[in-house]
This record gives structure tokens, C-alpha cells and sequence, in this order.
């Protein structure tokens, strides 16, 4: 028993070194790093040969840990770094691709044959201990673990990197503002899990063997222990994994070994249902940051976005009323025609190799489609693919061996598809991103094992036969014919279904839970009859895979079948019936171009093509290959004449009631403001002069803005705005909401680029040389407190007053006399230093982000509605601190909702309106105004 409980303890160990790896990528990014399985595999391969050419041990395993930080960084560099701006899931579904083309390249350069790895330390080395014998290795691998498990929350807990870490995990844009440089940081904790990766495979294989993908299987398994601990505790996650391995001896040992997995996805599940985080983690708490999509290359200038408006017109004159397409509806399904066409055709023209080639692409196909359904439709990732294909192979061998005709034998796959997927959706539409892919992993893992506990049924082990009769393997014909039925039933049924109310509500749960629910859609119903309808064809599409192989067994569906799939979704296009026929004939044609004698293995072409596609094309190949299409039906298309929009500007546009109705999507999330304001306020007031163009006898203004134009990648919010701030002047910034305030300050911080007319700061241009980049300015003394304050929720008040000092450029230290005199401002931060920043009252965290930003000492301290949400009570507090700080010396730009309160602080003011300046002056003068007075002030004060 104390035997397997010490192995236990190593596995366990082990379990979390792997762990550790991931979770330290998974605090600063956000992303769950798939490649680490490969980085692994291809570090141990590198020990084998260093070892083999007689380098010691010693000297080999820091160098391989080393090569691991240097992958990791390199996969950081290559992959997540150009990904940036795409979501969490898709870099780690690109880091799938990353685990694909490392497999690749150690069958390019070792081949797939399995080797052995020695042991650090030879296994017949053992200490007894009384009648216990404890090889020393397995002490090695223990005092290994607690090492570098005290390292890391030393590291993470202690250090500035370890806050900076932890703060770019809560707001990579607020931390940026703070001066925290997020590449560097993200860069060195993908280093630092690639190290811990690899530490753990060069320690786990040696206990088992040697392949390219024996590390990603261990991997795989360690996810279920990080669930169990919680991704955001490191401490937890070792706990985690030591109670898991312990529990995986004492289950194999005294239980039944052969269902570990099944054992371990239901633990996983319940620990999903009861407490998602994990025993030790807990629910991550991050600020809300307005989503910034930078405009692409093409596209920072007025005249590239005029370009892509002509465009875009172009293409709809292709398919818009008046055209061929329009004109004839059959020419817009003339594409599946052809490919009907030439299907049809495959048995007459085509050897029999080839045609069970494009049977296998259509089997897959209905499966990729069904995948596609699940994730491409609604947005759940799975990885569950391979379980469903095994499901519906199975019930179909079941029932056609036992007289059923094979039609309804594939009916009753896809029913049983349905009823299972059903089941397994329940608890899944409590679960998104990461935590579902790990739930679908798990239950992955346990099919097949089950599929094995009952041989009276499925033949164990064996497997079982498949060949009704008139398709069996020899009768390629009618199993050609058999798997095109079967993928344009497929096809069609899903094409029907998303023009319906049940597609397009799957659609808007896939863009906006939150907004579909405010349109009345049960979220979870809606997921939940996704995964059913997927799972459903998923089935289907197994039994029909099933009939072409003849022969089943567990084996055929891996884990790897899944992530495959999921390779042909992403690859082909994410809703898209077309692109899951394009991924399906990649995943089929590329693994058996390679098995028959290509130079470059499988997986390493097609891992490449998923990290490219995603990085350069993530809408799939589908949509090029449709504008393809769309231009060669253009060229049979009467020509007319295009109007062609000019480029949009974002903020607003007059009716002829005098309204304006403002489109501003400040926060990039597609929402649409409208505000009644009187076309009386956008004329300039009487006897007051703009300040863009500032007398050149005057002295220089600490921050000028001379005619910006500056926006997102929907169009431009500002247009041609001036705007100038002195030294130790106050300046307000008003207008309605939506008129671009808010992208004022972030163009000046540069978190918004400028596409026309430039920014001034102390005489420098902002987006250009030592300030190119957010992190950069703010080490000028530019400060900016964003809207909604950019507390970091799960930081204590006395680590948020930390991350100023970054702004200077320097570490975090404290005890100058900043930081004392910002204390005595706010006495009430001093009181709660050791308090979690989110449980903080709203007035509180004003000030703490006004604190927090004076510690950086900043020379203009620009405040993007700092009483929003305040009781008048506590904005008035908030006000009064604002006057010391003004007295103190320091600059401010200021943006509020309170005209009033802002106009008394103020020394001038602006009122912007339409991306411009409608109004500035003094702020006596802007007050006395009757326009503003009765059209803004009346409504705001």
C-alpha cells in the first residue's frame, strides 16, 4: 500500500510539473498551450542524442530545459504574438497546429519508432528504508517538483515579473498604460512554461517510452489534474495533481485499471458542474477592456478605406439586386452543381484507389460538418469528434450484425448521436472556451475504454466487422455512392437548417450570449440543441466511415481524430458546409500523400497550414475560394455603375430634423448609441477660435492633437480633431455618448492608431520612435486612468499602488516620497492595503486609480469619466482630490459626463461632436454659452 501511494506521489508530482507549464502560459495569456506536448517530446529526443554522444546527464538536462524556454518563446514569437488580437481559443487552437508540425518534424528528423530515454539516475540505484524500497530517482523527481514548484511561486508571488504577470492576466491594455511592457512579460512566462514542460517530460518519459506523441498523451492526462487543482492556483495545481495521481494507482491497483479514464472524466465532470475553478482555484476576475481592432496595413489611411468601400461594393454588385446572380437564383447554387456533377462522375473516370480516397473525404465530411455545427455554428469547441464517430460505428456494426438494414442502422447512429450528445451537452452549456474543450477531452479518453468493457457488443479489444451486405470491401462503387448520399443529405439538411430560426439563433448565440439572451433566447437550450443536432451527424457520419473501413476497433478513434476535425473546421471555415468539404479532403489526402512515400510527414504540412490559415486567413479557406467564385461570375455580369460609399466616419451623421444620430463603437463591441442633440450645437460658438492650429509665437503646449483622424477597423470615430493641453492647465472634453471621447485618450496613449494628422507630446510625435509603443509613453509621464477606473479586481490595494512605479520605467519598490504623499491623499487605501482591489466600493477605486496612476508621477493625468457610477456624494470627494492634484502641478485632461462639476475644475474646455470639435473656449465662456447651456449642460449637470 505506502508503495503506491509513493508512486502515486511521483505521478502525481509529475501530473504537476506538466501542469505548471501550462498554467504559467495560461496566467499571462489566457491560452492553454497544446504545443507543450510536442515542445516535450522534441526536447527528450535532443537529450537522446546529447546523451548519446557523451554528454553527462547533468549537463544534458539543463541544456534540454533551456531548448525548451527557447520553443517556447519562439512558439510566443511566431504564433501567439501575430494572434493577438484574435480570441483566446483560436491561438490555442493554433498552438494545436504548433503540437502537429513539432510531431512532423521529429518523424522528419527521428522517425516515429519508439525509443527508450535513460533514467537521471540508473533505476537500480535504491534506498531501503525498513521493508520499503524507494529507487532514487523517484526521490530525485520529488525533490525536483517542490523545487521548482517554490521557485515558480516565489517567482509569481514575490517579484515584479510575478505582478506584472499577474496584472496583464487581469487587463493586458490597463497594464500596458501603467508602462508594463505585455510582449516582454508574455514572452518570458512562455518561456518560463515551455522550461517546466520540458523539465517534466525529460523526468516522465524515462518512466515510459520514447515517441513523438508519448508526451501529449501524458500531457493530456495532466489537464484532468489542473482541473482538479485550478488553473489559478500554481500550489493548487500541485495539490491537485498529487491527490490525482494517488488516486489513479489506488483506482489501478485495487479498483479496475482498464477504467481509468472513464473514472477520470467523470470526476473531471463533476468537478466542472460542482466547482468549475478546481478545489484551490478560483473564479478570475478581469477588467473590462474595450475590444481594439487596429485597422489593417492596407487600411491606415483615408484612401485605403475609401479602397475597401470600392471593394466591398464591388463584391456586392457581383451578388446585389440587378445582378446576374440576383437575376438567376439557380446561378447562386451553381458551384454545387458542378461539384455534384463531377461526384456523380468519380466511379467513371477515376481508378479504384482514388474513388475510395473521395469516399473516405465524404465520410469525413459528414463528421467535419457535424463538428462544424457544434463549433463553427454555435462556437463550442469540442474535442469529443472521435467518441461520436465511435458511437455511431459502433451502434450501426451492432445493428446491421444483427439483421438490421444498414439505412436504418445509420438513422438509429444518428439518433443515438443525438440522445448522447444531448447528455453530454447538459453539463457543457455550463462550460465555454477551455473548460469545455477539457470536458469533451475527458469523455474523449473514456469512450473507448467503455467501448472495450463491453465485447458481447462491440468485440472488445478486436473490434468489430462493419460489412452489410452489397458494400462490403470489395464493392467500392456502391460504397462510393453509399458516402455521397450520405454527405449531401448531410449537406442539405444543414443548409435548411441554418436559413431557419434554429440556425440563426445558434449564430447569434456564437457572436453575443449576453446579447441573445437580452433578445429573449434561452442561451443554454440553444447550445444544448447544437451539440445535440452535431452530434447527431457526427454519428451518422461514423457509421457511414465505418462501412469503407470494414473492420473497427477503439483504436481508430484517438484522441487525434478530434483534433484533426477540429484542424479541417478551422482550416476549411467556421460555418461553413462548403469549407468542412475543404478540410475534410485536407485531413484526408495530406496523411495519405505522406504515408505513401512523401518527402515531408503529415502532420508537420498540416500543422503548418492550421498556424498559417489561422494567423493570416482565420475565416478558412472557404470565403477566398467563395470571392474566387464570385469574380468569375463577374465576369459573366452585365457591368453597370458602381456608387461607391466614401470611407465611413463613425461618429455621427445629421437628420433632417436636426438630430444626430451617433455611431460610435468606442469599445469595438458593434454597439450602436443613439442620442438626440440639437445642429444648433455643432456650430463653432461666436468670438471662440479652435485650438488646432496654435499661434507659433506661443509657448509650446504640453500635448497638442492637430487635425487626427483616428478610428477602428468599421471606419473612423475622429476626424480632423484639434485639441491642445498646457502645462498645468485643466482641460475638459465634452459631448454626448458615443461622440469619441474616450477615443481620444486612447489615441493619445496609442492605444488607438492615428491615421491622419499627428500627436504631440512635449514636442514629440506619439506612434513614432521612442514612442511607438502605450507602454513607452506612459514612461514620459503620460498618465491615463481609463473609463471604469482598470482596477486590477484580484490584486491587493497595496500591489495595484505597486504597478505605478512601472510608469516611471523602474521596479517596484515603495517608501518615496510619491508614494507617501499619495497615502496621506487618500488615507483610506492606507486602511486597506492588504485588501482585495474588487472588494473595494466604487468611490475607493476611483481613487486607488487615481492614486495609482500619481505614483507614476505623470505630467498630464488624463481621466476618462472618473465619476461614472458614483453616488454625487462620493464624485464630489473624487472632485476635491482632483483639485489638489491640480494644485500639486499636474496637467489634466479630463472627460466627464458632469459638464458642470467638469467646467468648474476646468481652465477650457472643448465640446466635441461628429468626430470634431463643435465648440471649445474658456471654461467661463462654454458655461455662459445658451447652446451648450441648453442643449448638453441642461441635460448633464
Amino acid at each position: 500500500m505506502l508503495s503506491v501511494l509513493i508512486s502515486g506521489l511521483v505521478t502525481g508530482l509529475l501530473y504537476g510539473l506538466a501542469g505548471l507549464g501550462l498554467v504559467v502560459v495560461y496566467r499571462a495569456s489566457k491560452v492553454m498551450n497544446f504545443a507543450l506536448g510536442g515542445m516535450g517530446a522534441l526536447v527528450a529526443y535532443l537529450a537522446k542524442d546529447l546523451l548519446g554522444a557523451g554528454i553527462p546527464y547533468w549537463l544534458a538536462l539543463p541544456i534540454c530545459v533551456v531548448m525548451g524556454a527557447v520553443l517556447g518563446g519562439l512558439l510566443e514569437l511566431f504564433i501567439a504574438r501575430p494572434m493577438s488580437r484574435q480570441s483566446h481559443l483560436s491561438i490555442g487552437l493554433a498552438t494545436l497546429g504548433a503540437l502537429l508540425l513539432l510531431e512532423g518534424v521529429i518523424d522528419w528528423r527521428w522517425t516515429t519508432n519508439t525509443a527508450v530515454l535513460p533514467q537521471f539516475i540508473d533505476p537500480a540505484e535504491v534506498l531501503h528504508i525498513g521493508g520499503l524500497t524507494v529507487a532514487w530517482n523517484s526521490i530525485f523527481i520529488v525533490l525536483v517538483a517542490i523545487a521548482a514548484t517554490g521557485l515558480l511561486v516565489l517567482v509569481v508571488d514575490r517579484t515584479s515579473f510575478g505582478l506584472r504577470m499577474r496584472a496583464i492576466s487581469a487587463g493586458a491594455q490597463t497594464s500596458a498604460l501603467l508602462g508594463v511592457n505585455v510582449r516582454r512579460v508574455r514572452m518570458s512566462s512562455w518561456m518560463l512554461g515551455g522550461a517546466y514542460g520540458c523539465l517534466a517530460a525529460l523526468l516522465v518519459i524515462p518512466l515510459t517510452y520514447l515517441s513523438p506523441s508519448s508526451f501529449t498523451t501524458f500531457l493530456l492526462t495532466a489537464f484532468a489534474a489542473v482541473v482538479l487543482g485550478g488553473l489559478t492556483s500554481i500550489v493548487g495545481v500541485i495539490i491537485g495533481a498529487v491527490l490525482f495521481g494517488i488516486a489513479f494507482n489506488l483506482m489501478s491497483v485495487y479498483v479496475d485499471g482498464s477504467l481509468l479514464s472513464t473514472y477520470t472524466f467523470i470526476g473531471v465532470t463533476l468537478m466542472l458542474v460542482l466547482r468549475p475553478h478546481g478545489l484551490f482555484g478560483r473564479s478570475e476576475q478581469e477588467i473590462s477592456e474595450p475590444r481594439l481592432s487596429r485597422p489593417s496595413r492596407a487600411g491606415r489611411s483615408a484612401g485605403a478605406a475609401a479602397s475597401r468601400n470600392r471593394a466591398a461594393a464591388a463584391s456586392a454588385a457581383l451578388t446585389g439586386p440587378g445582378s446576374l446572380v440576383a437575376r438567376l437564383p439557380a446561378v447562386k447554387y451553381l458551384g454545387w452543381v458542378l461539384l455534384a456533377i463531377m461526384l456523380i462522375a468519380v466511379p467513371f473516370v477515376l481508378d479504384e484507389l482514388s474513388m475510395n480516397t473521395a469516399a473516405t473525404i465524404l465520410a469525413t465530411f459528414i463528421a467535419v460538418l457535424g463538428l462544424n455545427v457544434i463549433a463553427g455554428f454555435s462556437g463550442q469547441a469540442s474535442l469529443a469528434n472521435g467518441a461520436f464517430l465511435a458511437i455511431g460505428a459502433y451502434t450501426t456494426a451492432y445493428l446491421v450484425n444483427n439483421g438490421v438494414d444498414l439505412f436504418l442502422a445509420l438513422i438509429t447512429a444518428a439518433v443515438v448521436g443525438a440522445v448522447v450528445g444531448f447528455l453530454l451537452g447538459l453539463p457543457a452549456t455550463r462550460l465555454s472556451g477551455i473548460y469545455l474543450l477539457l470536458y469533451t477531452l475527458m469523455f474523449a479518453f473514456a469512450v473507448p475504454e467503455l467501448i472495450a468493457l463491453i465485447p458481447a457488443i462491440t468485440g472488445g479489444a478486436d473490434g468489430s466487422r462493419l460489412n452489410p451486405p452489397g458494400f462490403g470491401v470489395v464493392d467500392a462503387i456502391p460504397q462510393f455512392y453509399l458516402a455521397l448520399g450520405g454527405a449531401a443529405v448531410s449537406a442539405v439538411v444543414v443548409m435548411i437548417a441554418a436559413t431557419t430560426k434554429l440556425g440563426r439563433t445558434w449564430r447569434a448565440v456564437r457572436d453575443s450570449p449576453a446579447g441573445a439572451q437580452a433578445l429573449g433566447y434561452r442561451v443554454a437550450r440553444v447550445r444544448l440543441s447544437s451539440f445535440a443536432f452535431g452530434s447527431a451527424l457526427v454519428g451518422f457520419g461514423g457509421g457511414v466511415s465505418g462501412v469503407l473501413i470494414g473492420q473497427i476497433s477503439p483504436e481508430n478513434y484517438g484522441v487525434f481524430v478530434a483534433i484533426y476535425a477540429l484542424l479541417a473546421v478551422v482550416l476549411g471555415g467556421s460555418g461553413s458546409v462548403f469549407g468542412s468539404l475543404l478540410g475534410a479532403a485536407f485531413i484526408v489526402i495530406v496523411p495519405s500523400a505522406s504515408a505513401g512515400g512523401g518527402i515531408v510527414p503529415g502532420e508537420f504540412v498540416m500543422g503548418l497550414a492550421l498556424v498559417l490559415v489561422l494567423i493570416f486567413a482565420p475565416g478558412g479557406l472557404a470565403p477566398l475560394l467563395f470571392r474566387l467564385w464570385a469574380w468569375l461570375i463577374g465576369l459573366v455580369t452585365p457591368r453597370g455603375e458602381t456608387v461607391v460609399p466614401e470611407a465611413p466616419v463613425l461618429a455621427g451623421s445629421l437628420h433632417t430634423d436636426g438630430t444626430s444620430v451617433l455611431e460610435e463603437t468606442e469599445a469595438g463591441s458593434g454597439r450602436m448609441e443613439r442620442t438626440a442633440v440639437t445642429a444648433d450645437v455643432v456650430k463653432p460658438a461666436q468670438g471662440t477660435t479652435p485650438a488646432d492650429l496654435p499661434d507659433e509665437d506661443a509657448p509650446r503646449a504640453l500635448l497638442a492633437l492637430e487635425g487626427i483622424s483616428a478610428g477602428y477597423e468599421a471606419g473612423l470615430v475622429l476626424s480632423d480633431f484639434s485639441l491642445e493641453v498646457g502645462a498645468g492647465e485643466v482641460v475638459t472634453l465634452l459631448g454626448a455618448n458615443g461622440a469619441g471621447k474616450s477615443t481620444v485618450l486612447r489615441a493619445v496613449s496609442g492605444l488607438v492608431p492615428v491615421v491622419g494628422g499627428r500627436i504631440l507630446w512635449q514636442g514629440q510625435q506619439i506612434g513614432s520612435g521612442k514612442l511607438s509603443r502605450v507602454e513607452r509613453i506612459a514612461h514620459t509621464g503620460l498618465g491615463h486612468v481609463p473609463e471604469g477606473r482598470g482596477i486590477f479586481p484580484d490584486l491587493s490595494v497595496r500591489e495595484n499602488l505597486r504597478m505605478g512605479y512601472f510608469a516611471r520605467g523602474e521596479g517596484t519598490g515603495q517608501g518615496d516620497d510619491e508614494w507617501e504623499r499619495v497615502l496621506e491623499m487618500f488615507p483610506i487605501l492606507k486602511e486597506r492595503f492588504a485588501q482585495r482591489a474588487g472588494s473595494l466600493s466604487g468611490g475607493q477605486q476611483q481613487m486607488l486609480a487615481i492614486a495609482r496612476a500619481l505614483i507614476g508621477m505623470p505630467k498630464l493625468l488624463m481621466l476618462d469619466e472618473p465619476s461614472l457610477g458614483l453616488a454625487p456624494l462620493v464624485s464630489e470627494q473624487v472632485f476635491e482630490k482632483l483639485r489638489e492634484i491640480v494644485a500639486g502641478g499636474v496637467s489634466v485632461l479630463l472627460v466627464e459626463q458632469n459638464a458642470h462639476a467638469a467646467l468648474e475644475l476646468a481652465d477650457r474646455g472643448y465640446v466635441i461632436q461628429r468626430g470634431r470639435v463643435a465648440i471649445s473656449g474658456t471654461a467661463d465662456e462654454l458655461r455662459a454659452d445658451s447652446r451648450l447651456s441648453e442643449s448638453y449642460l441642461a441635460v448633464h449637470g
